[in-house]
């Protein structure tokens, strides 16, 4: 990847609210990974889905 595509990257954190938390809410329900409500928080049940979408595609998980 070039520099540009790698300033271009988002990064959503615990806690972070908005779009990009819904559109990743949303994604991961439709993978069968339930994020619990699809509130645009990330919470809890955001954090569970995603660390088990994570390890179910053998894909390293941020620290």
């Amino acid at each position: 990847m070039g520099a540009k595509t790698k300033a271009a990257i988002v990064t959503v954190q615990k806690f972070a609210k908005g779009n990009l938390t819904w559109i990743l809410q949303a994604a991961l329900y439709l993978e069968g990974y339930n994020p619990g409500s699809i509130d645009s928080i990330f919470g809890k049940g955001t954090e569970s889905a995603l660390s088990k979408f994570q390890e179910g595609k053998k894909i390293t998980a941020d620290k």
